[in-house]
């Protein structure tokens, strides 16, 4: 039997002939496992485990791509590549004390997207299907937590790489020799990273975020080295092969090997075709100085007054130059120092505009990111721009702002979008859930049936075997019935045909001695037979008993049979209803999928206009056609997305309680019953471009959406309320509790404080 070693801890598996998924007993960890049809294949899967065990990434994914072309239906290589290429690791968790991953490759490509990941999903079964979206799920939440932060790192110039501690946890030379190129980089200005000094403050956190960042923002790699097992130490590798990676995404960047101590030619391979740097030379420094500087120009920098950096002891008598140190410093990329400077200048001036615009420019990156932490700042800041600024001065900030807006809507849309592909990887897993549940009915309606027929044939054999032993006794005792007759009858013609010839003449009783003689022979056979059946089946009697007990025991299975019949209808007919509800439950939540998928495909291309709009303008919700349509899809959605929850968590399918808000926001938007409510038509829509945003309104304070504008109701309908169904004069209809008790000046439900939509 074939032996596989985990992927979280490399003991042993017990792995049953046929079974994908098992669970380590050393460290419970649940896990996919390849089929063992191959010895080939299983050394290959070893060996790759053991090598992405140890980090050797690289060396790991060419043996899983060896594995995906000898055996190109196995799921479980593809799921070997997705965790080379995001370098998982599975560290114990000193909280639970199990296994967790940990991810020391970090890309922006979502794991969703990954096209080994697809491969993988389309080659397994539905029990390792589950599985592997439970890893990738939590895969994907480490990436995206390393791009979170990383997000909020300055942008490098230079990223070295090197060999930091040798086997006896001593410094290398490479080590001594890197931080010398480090120092005279970072003395012509460059941001360099550096681990042995950029990371020393990051003691206790991971690091694989901060790496992620510089090796996506630097423009050159140093590669440092003075052997080759250096160059080929797992995190040295690690680094410089992501990084070659990203070179063929961006011609821009620039990897050099520097090298000391080694001949050229026992560089790695990958940097035979690179232009290497020899450490040995004299002025080395200087010619690597002066290569960075083609490819990364320094900008002169400007002469700012001495002790610039404390900004506490500064004046600022000169608001104008105060505003411009801040603004150079923005240019320069150090946004924490223009952050402390036009705080000092909202403390000394603060009837300024510019401090207050300046505190929006730093927590925004200078307008370009949407920072969720700072975003009520941002709005109380614009407030006092708004107070402070003049029209003219309003009128060069308005359409920043709202380029600033702009990127504000496409990340809540990115949000919105989140949290729809959840729920709609909920709803498919339902629907394998679902799926998984009608093969196991299957199974068990396959297992009855064949349990069905083997207990039926018995049956019907025992009683065909008991209704021919019921013919036999039968006809035996008929038998020896009849030789009884005859036996009796013998006895009777006997003594009747004596007394005969005695009263005749004598000559007539010579025949006496043949009638005797006869009537011996005959009897003597008589008897005989009805002897052999009496002794085979017992008496006459007996045999009557007998057969009251084999028809007895024959009702009983005729009684048996009828009801294995009943059973089995029975079971067909529950069989038939619990595929019906199965596959009931599959459309209602492929209904729901279709809603979630329209209102996550759709809506962004619509509703960003009218969400900065509402946001930042002050003007009326009366845009019908767009803004009806996308609140309706919008809503439903969120329906469902609600139902879709309910049934994750309670397995409760039941869509009536979701039916009452559901309906309401059909009848809201008057949409008849009939009507497909998943429409993928918006050729009749406005596009996005079409929406020219209004001017927005100096305010003091943050900026709020509109209150929706009440429908009047028309004088002359009287007390006909269908005479149009566009404006209803009883009001409105809630869809969130469906109140019907709501007058159009209504702006909020009165019953769970639900906005008016329109």
């Amino acid at each position: 039997m074939a032996i596989f070693r985990c992927k979280s801890c490399g003991d042993n598996l017990n792995v049953t002939d046929g079974v994908k998924v098992v669970e380590c007993e050393a460290c419970g960890t649940r896990q996919t496992v390849p089929a063992a049809d191959n010895e080939k294949k299983v050394n290959l899967f070893n060996r790759a485990n053991r090598l992405r065990m140890e980090c050797e990434f690289s060396k790991a994914e060419s043996l899983y791509e060896q594995i995906c072309t000898e055996f190109p239906d196995e799921a479980e290589a593809y799921w070997g590549l997705c965790l080379c290429r995001y370098g998982i690791e599975y560290v114990d968790d000193p909280k639970t004390g199990k296994k967790v991953p940990t991810c020391h490759r970090s890309s922006f490509e979502s794991i969703f997207d990954c096209e080994d990941y697809q491969n993988a999903l389309d080659k397994c079964d539905v029990v390792a299907r589950e599985v592997y979206k439970e890893q990738a799920t939590e895969i994907d939440r480490l990436n995206r937590e390393i791009q979170k932060i990383a997000r909020n790192e300055q942008p490098y110039d230079v990223f070295i790489c090197y060999k930091e501690t040798d086997s006896n946890k001593e410094r290398t030379k490479d080590s001594v020799r890197a931080q010398e190129v480090y120092n005279a980089l970072t003395k012509e200005g460059y941001k360099v990273f550096f681990s042995r000094i950029t990371l020393e403050d990051k003691l206790g956190q991971e690091y694989e975020p901060y790496i992620f960042s510089a090796l996506n923002t630097a423009k050159v790699m140093l590669v440092i080295g003075s052997s080759y097992e250096n160059f080929e130490a797992v995190w040295v590798k690690n680094e410089w092969t992501r990084f070659l990676d990203l070179m063929t995404k961006d011609n821009s960047k620039k990897l050099y090997p520097c090298y000391f101590d080694i001949d050229p030619y026992d560089l790695p391979g990958e940097f035979r075709m690179l232009q290497g740097q020899s450490m040995d030379k004299i002025g080395f420094e200087q010619d690597l100085v002066r290569n960075i500087q083609k490819i990364i120009p320094l900008k002169k920098q400007e002469a700012f007054p001495q002790g610039m950096a404390m900004y506490g002891n500064m004046a600022f008598d000169n608001l104008d130059r105060a505003g411009k140190n801040a603004e150079k410093l923005i240019e320069l990329g150090n946004i924490n120092g223009a952050r402390e400077a036009y705080t000092e200048i909202t403390k000394l001036h603060p009837e300024s505009y510019l401090g207050w615009w300046g505190l929006i420019r730093t927590a925004t990156d200078d307008l370009k990111t949407f920072n969720e932490d700072e975003d009520e700042k941002v709005k109380e800041w614009y407030g006092y721009v708004c107070k402070t600024a003049t029209e003219d001065e309003m009128a060069q900030i308005k359409g920043k702002y709202i380029d600033y807006l702009h990127i504000v809507a496409q990340s809540d849309m990115q949000a919105m979008s989140d949290n729809y592909r959840e729920y709609i990887e909920i709803a498919h897993n339902l629907q394998d859930r679902t799926e998984k549940n009608k093969q196991e009915e299957l199974r068990k309606q396959n297992n009855f049936n064949g349990s069905y027929e083997s207990t039926r044939s018995d049956l019907v054999s025992q009683l065909q075997s008991c209704s021919s032993d019921i013919l036999m006794v039968r006809s035996k005792r008929t038998k020896s019935t009849v030789f009884a007759v005859l036996i009796v009858l013998t006895v009777i013609i006997v003594i009747s045909l004596t007394v005969f010839f005695c009263n005749i003449k004598a000559k007539g009783n010579e025949f006496l001695g043949v009638v005797y003689f006869a009537s011996i022979i005959l009897l003597i056979i008589f008897g005989c037979c009805r002897r052999s059946i009496t002794k085979r089946f017992g008496s006459r009697r007996y045999m009557a008993s007998m057969l009251y007990e084999m028809e007895s025991n024959r009702n009983i299975l005729q009684k048996n049979i009828s009801g294995l019949d009943s059973d089995k209808e029975a079971n067909d007919k529950a069989v038939e209803r619990n595929l019906s509800i199965l596959a009931s439950r599959k459309e209602r939540m492929q209904f729901s999928i279709d809603c979630m998928n329209e209102a996550n495909n759709s809506l962004p291309l619509l509703r960003e206009p009218i969400y900065f709009m509402n946001l930042a303008v002050d003007v009326t919700h009366d845009i019908p056609e767009i803004d009806e349509h996308i609140n309706r899809i919008e809503t439903l959605a969120m329906i469902e997305s609600d139902y879709v929850a309910s049934v994750d968590e309670t397995d409760n399918w039941d869509h009536s309680p979701f039916e009452v808000n559901f309906d309401a926001v059909r009848e809201l938007y008057h949409y008849g019953k009939n009507e497909e409510v998943v429409n993928n038509g918006f050729e009749h829509l406005p596009q996005a471009e079409d929406a020219n945003p209004p001017e927005p309104v100096a305010s003091a304070e943050p900026v709020a959406p509109p209150e929706p504008i009440a429908q009047p109701v028309p004088s002359d309908m009287g007390s006909d309320q269908n005479a149009n169904p566009a404006v209803n004069p009883s009001g409105w209809i809630c869809p969130n509790c469906g109140n019907k008790d709501l007058t159009a000046d209504d702006a909020f439900c009165a019953c769970c404080g639900t906005k008016r939509p329109y």
